[in-house]
C-alpha cells in the first residue's frame, strides 16, 4: 500500500511495524493450547479487562501471524490501557494487510457516532485508523472532538500535533506534544511517538531528543531504540544501527521490523549471510511481509544465486500485486511504454525458439517508478529469471543474455519495486 505519509517508517526504507511490546509472563499464562484466542480477546475487551485482552490478542497473534483480526482488536485494547505504540503500530498492519477490516472498523465507529454522538474511546479508535490512513484532517476533527469531550486526553493532544506536523505546520505541534507529556509525563510511547513523527517529517534532532527521553523512562521501550536505529542508519552510522536494532530485538524478539532493517545495514556492509539471516526472521513472524522477500532477493542477487533471487521476486509480486494488466506483445526493436501504479502487474507476452538469446530491460525515464521484471516459461507458471536493480539502488532491472529452453509464449512481468511506484516504464527486448 502506497501512502501520501509514511507514518512507521523512515522514506528510505517503506515497511509495515509488527511491534508485540507485551508482558511475556501474563501472555504465556494466557496461551492455552487449542484456546480460542480470538474470542477471549473480544470476550476480554466487551466485559472491560483490556489488559486480558491485550495478552490474548498476542496470543492470537503469535498462534497465527496473519490473524489481522486480532491485530485489530488488540489495538483497540492497548489504546484502552494507554500503550499508545503497541495500538499504533497493530493498525498500521491492519491498515497494510486486510484494509478491509479497517474499512469495516471505520463505518462501524462512524455509525456508532452518529446514532449516539460518540464515546471518547470510539473517537480514539477512529482517529488512530485515519491517521494510519494519512488522512490527517479527519484525524484533527476527531482528536479535537475528543478534547470537548475529555480535556485531559493526552493521546488526543498527540495525534493532534502528529497530524499538523505531518501537514506542514511547524508552530502549533509542539504545543500539543508539551501538553500531552504534561497529562501522561510518565508514558514513554508519548515520547517515542513524538520522535517517530519529527523523524519522518525532517526533524531528526528533536526526533532522537524525544527518544532518548523515552528511553530514560522506559529503558526497554523498544520503539525508542528502533527508531535512533533508523537515525544512525540514515547517517550512514551502520555500528550504532545495528547496535540499536540489536537492543530492539533483545528487549522483543518478534518485533519484525529490527530484524529488516538491520538486514538491510548488513547489507550495505556486504555481510550478505547476516542479511538474510535476518530477512529470514523477519519472513518467520510474518510470512505476508512483501518487502522482506523483495529485500532478500536483491541480497541473493548481490551473492550469485539467481534462482533463490528470482523466487524471491516472485513472492513479493504475488504478495503485492493489486491487479494484473494484459499487456502488448514484446518484439525486438518495439519498446513498450506502461504506465505503473501502485500494485500493477503488467503480463506481456513473449514469442521465441529455442536456443534463442533474449535480454529485456526496464526503464523508469525520469525515475519516478522503480522497475521489477520476473520471466515466466511457457507454462506461465515456472519462474526461469528476474531482476530488480541491474545497478544496486539504480532504476533499471534487466535479464541478460538469457538462452530460452523451448519454443512457445513467455510471459514478462512488469510491476515496481519499493524505489517508486507511478510513472512510466518502458521495456525493451533484443533477441540473438
Amino acid at each position: 500500500m502506497v501512502r501520501p505519509i509514511i507514518r512507521w517508517f523512515s522514506a528510505f526504507f517503506v515497511v509495515s511495524l509488527l511491534a508485540f511490546h507485551l508482558n511475556t509472563a501474563r501472555a504465556d499464562a494466557a496461551c492455552a493450547p487449542n484456546a480460542e484466542l480470538l474470542t477471549l480477546g473480544q470476550t476480554s475487551y466487551a466485559s472491560g479487562d483490556y489488559a486480558g485482552a491485550v495478552d490474548a490478542f498476542t496470543c492470537a497473534i503469535l498462534a497465527d501471524s496473519a490473524n489481522y483480526a486480532a491485530y485489530l482488536g488488540r489495538s483497540q485494547a492497548a489504546l484502552r490501557v494507554g500503550r499508545y505504540s503497541m495500538a499504533v503500530n497493530d493498525a498500521n498492519i491492519v491498515t497494510d494487510y486486510a484494509p478491509h477490516l479497517v474499512d469495516t472498523a471505520l463505518v462501524d465507529y462512524s455509525s456508532q457516532i452518529n446514532m449516539d454522538g460518540g464515546s471518547v474511546p470510539t473517537f480514539m479508535q477512529r482517529a488512530l485508523l485515519y491517521w494510519t490512513l494519512a488522512e490527517d484532517q479527519l484525524v484533527i476533527q476527531d482528536a479535537e472532538r475528543i478534547i470537548q469531550l475529555d480535556p485531559q486526553n493526552a493521546f488526543a493532544y498527540l495525534l493532534r500535533g502528529s497530524s499538523n506536523q505531518y501537514l506542514g505546520d511547524r508552530l502549533t505541534p509542539a504545543a500539543d506534544f508539551t501538553q500531552a507529556l504534561l497529562l501522561d509525563p510518565n508514558n514513554a510511547d508519548i515520547h517515542a511517538l513524538i520522535g517517530s513523527t519529527y523523524i519522518q517529517t525532517g526533524d531528526a534532532m528533536n526526533g532522537v531528543m524525544h527518544l532518548d527521553q523515552a528511553l530514560g523512562i522506559d529503558p526497554a521501550n523498544e520503539r525508542a531504540y528502533y527508531f535512533r536505529g533508523l537515525v544512525a542508519l540514515g547517517e550512514s552510522h551502520y555500528a550504532d544501527a545495528i547496535a540499536d536494532f540489536s537492543r530492539a530485538i533483545a528487549i522483543n524478539p518478534q518485533y519484525i521490523d529490527p530484524y529488516y532493517d538491520r538486514g538491510l545495514t548488513y547489507a550495505r556492509q556486504a555481510n550478505y549471510a547476516q542479511a538474510i539471516g535476518d530477512f529470514d526472521q523477519a519472513l518467520r513472524i510474518n510470512r505476508d511481509f512483501s518487502l522482506a522477500y523483495l529485500s532478500r532477493g536483491v541480497v541473493y542477487d548481490l551473492t550469485g544465486d539467481e534462482q533463490a533471487a528470482v523466487r524471491d521476486y516472485m513472492h513479493y509480486v504475488t504478495l503485492n500485486r493489486s491487479a494484473n494488466v494484459p499487456g502488448q506483445p514484446l518484439t525486438p526493436g518495439t519498446p513498450v511504454s506502461l504506465q505503473m501504479n501502485a500494485g500493477l502487474v503488467y503480463t506481456l507476452p513473449l514469442v521465441a525458439q529455442a536456443g534463442q538469446m533474449v535480454s529485456i530491460t526496464a526503464t523508469s525515464p525520469n525515475n519516478l517508478a522503480d522497475p521489477l521484471i520476473v520471466l515466466l516459461g511457457t507454462d506461465g507458471i515456472t519462474v526461469i529469471a528476474g531482476n530488480d536493480d541491474e545497478v544496486t539502488g539504480g532504476y533499471t532491472a534487466a535479464i541478460h543474455d538469457l538462452s530460452l529452453s523451448a519454443d512457445g509464449t513467455y510471459t514478462l512481468l512488469v510491476t515496481h519495486s519499493d524505489g517508486g511506484a507511478q510513472g512510466t516504464v518502458n521495456v525493451n527486448l533484443a533477441v540473438q
